[in-house]
């Protein structure tokens, strides 16, 4: 994690402003987004830390001048706007960093800045103990809350910051489910415009990222054992969600649209989480090795990126991901103890296994050399947007939306339905026009309206095992939207079989009205170092020495057609780019039709 944590920290040193005399001189300048994030001034602490370990008095200056700027920036009434914009509920993360760098650093701080920083930590612990509403905010800034006042009150004792946090840790834990995976990640609902009512999306990677990991620092700090308890079970459950290259995923979270493959873009990581779990248990220390260890493969040009094909879409990286995980990385290693053994066990390390997930309505899956999650979430969460409250829609209907290949790498990954760029403040806009979905599909029209099975929620998954194969199969209804709850003109089922050698997708399709169109789309991730061939009816694709063949076979009667796609499907966030593998139903009229298309790959002499 040092090492990581060096490699972020010279990143973030040519993003600081060094303009003499400006009103932002020692703050990190956004050259991706243009301007100064506010939660940049987070990056204080571990510039401090990291400079104390290594006997840097320079690098703990840039720090004490990032955080004497970041004082600059607070609110008359403690809060921090997170610029540009005017949203204050980050103040808990800024509080975080602050009183961490006050408590780690407290034999270097001049007495000046002692006071000043004082001065700061104390106008804003109040405002978060007054403003961290639970049913107004979604849930990682409650467990974030937690965390900020006790190292508040390890600081400046004071019974109300104790109070305060436990109150907060206990609201935050009661949102992890009987899954063991947290609630409450989106906007929520009003009902008679009066009464709100807290949102129950569940996001992997907030919830492990943001809320476990602050709720793992808020337990360390204070030794609540109670905390500690419902913490264990939460953490073993999002072990299923690390892939064996160190990924995590959440494709299919209520915020996934800040997913970058690794995690989630501005959250802290997974580092503080799995810290709390290994002190108990080595097998945290092998999930804390392995996501720390693939961040290094995202590094660009000194900076995390969006995801593997970020230089499709920009040169610079926005700086949030590197000091949003810089700072995870310095309160994992200053609060934490390292890790001794390390027990190489999780799940995706072994052979095979299925988990359901009876609250999110989906299977993750290991059968090696595959590891895949198959969603039938579908759920539809409200979040507020600089053009007004939108709906965010989880890929789901049985689809795909991980899919691991340990030979190979990423396969599939499904992105956002209807791309939208949800958080200006940190995403510029793409420069590529064509922004498509990347996610496993079935897609069907007929007279101006238009349906994707990847919509529909009440998918049934079924998941069964053998010896030979791990099988799992959803069933839905195929709706036009429309006018109230769309028209509808079919049913589908898709079954996934995934045997040592090969994937095979098995396609069914009952159409009890004619459509215009329908088309089975299998998006195939593409890498910077791969060449693809379209062939008679499939694709090959090629890294290195190994091939991944896809053979689509259909059966009598069934008038499948491949197309040939001359264009590409870019995502920006995160950052993919895929070859639209598509058959096109040639004839729309009622029956039955079946497709099945296999997955195989090849080692090369």
């Amino acid at each position: 994690m040092l090492q990581l944590l060096e490699r972020l920290i010279a990143g973030l040193l040519s993003c600081v402003d060094t303009d003499v005399g400006s009103k932002d001189q020692g703050a990190l300048y956004c050259a991706s987004c243009k301007n100064h994030h506010s939660r940049a001034g987070e990056a204080a602490f571990p510039f401090v830390f990291l400079g104390a370990i290594k006997n840097d008095p320079a690098l703990s200056q840039t720090g004490f001048q990032l955080a004497d700027w970041l004082i600059r920036q607070q609110n008359e009434n403690g809060s921090w706007p997170e610029s540009p914009g005017n949203w204050t509920g980050t103040t808990v993360f800024q509080l975080m960093a602050l009183a961490a760098l006050v408590d780690q650093s407290a034999s270097i701080l001049s007495a000046e800045r002692r006071e000043r920083y004082r001065g700061a930590i104390l106008k804003a612990a109040p405002w978060v103990l007054a403003n961290s509403r639970f049913r107004r905010v979604n849930v990682n800034y409650i467990a974030a809350g937690a965390a900020a006042l006790a190292i508040v009150n390890r600081i400046y004792p004071d019974r109300k910051w104790q109070k305060g946090a436990r109150r907060l840790a206990q609201l935050a834990a009661g949102r992890i489910n009987r899954d063991g995976l947290v609630e409450g990640e989106g906007m929520g609902r009003r009902i008679f415009k009066a009464i709100l009512i807290r949102s129950n999306g569940i996001d992997i990677g907030y919830g492990l990222e943001m809320s476990l990991a602050s709720l793992s620092l808020y337990a360390k700090i204070t030794k609540d054992e109670e905390i500690a308890n419902v913490l264990s079970r939460a953490l073993e459950a999002h072990l299923f969600f690390v892939y064996p290259d160190g990924s995590l995923d959440n494709s299919l979270g209520s915020r996934g649209y800040k997913w970058t493959i690794y995690g989630s873009k501005t959250a802290h990581g997974s580092q503080m989480a799995w810290a709390f779990g290994a002190s108990e248990n080595p097998i945290f220390a092998c999930a804390q090795q392995l996501t720390t260890e693939v961040l290094k493969d995202f590094i660009v040009n000194g900076l995390l990126s969006n995801g593997p094909r970020h230089c499709e879409f920009a040169d610079r990286p926005c700086i949030y991901p590197s000091f949003t995980r810089a700072a995870n990385l310095a309160f994992a290693l200053s609060y934490f103890s390292t890790p001794g053994k390390i027990e190489k066990n999780l799940p995706c390390q072994k052979r095979q296994w299925v988990k359901n997930w009876p609250t999110l309505n989906s299977v993750l899956l290991r059968r090696v050399p595959w590891m895949a999650t198959v969603s039938g979430y579908g759920e539809s969460t409200l979040f507020a947007t600089s053009e007004g409250t939108k709906r965010f829609k989880v890929p789901a209907g049985g689809a795909i939306t991980y899919l691991y290949h340990d030979y190979w790498g990423p396969v599939q990954a499904a992105t956002q339905l209807a791309y939208w760029n949800w958080e200006k403040l940190h995403v510029p806009p793409p420069p590529i026009k064509r922004v498509a979905t990347l996610t496993p599909r079935i897609e069907f029209g007929s007279s101006n309206l238009a349906g994707i099975s990847a919509t529909f929620g009440a998918c049934k998954l079924i998941a069964t095992e053998s010896p030979e194969a791990v099988t799992v199969s959803g069933k839905g209804a195929l709706i036009l939207s429309g006018s109230g709850r769309g028209e509808y003109v079919g049913n589908y089922a898709v079954t996934h079989e995934f045997q040592e050698l090969r994937l095979t997708k098995r396609y069914q399709i009952e159409l009890k009205k004619t459509l215009d169109m329908l088309y089975v789309i299998e998006p195939i991730l593409l890498g910077g170092d791969q060449s693809y061939e379209v062939l008679a009816m499939g694709l090959a694709v090629v890294k290195r020495k190994n091939r991944l063949i896809l053979s689509c076979q259909q059966h009598a009667g069934s008038p499948w057609k491949l197309m040939n796609q001359n264009d590409l499907a870019y995502c920006p966030l995160p950052a993919l780019v895929a070859y639209p593998l598509t058959l096109s139903l040639q004839n729309g009229d009622p029956g039955l039709y079946s497709v099945e298309i296999a997955f195989e790959v090849m080692t090369t002499s």
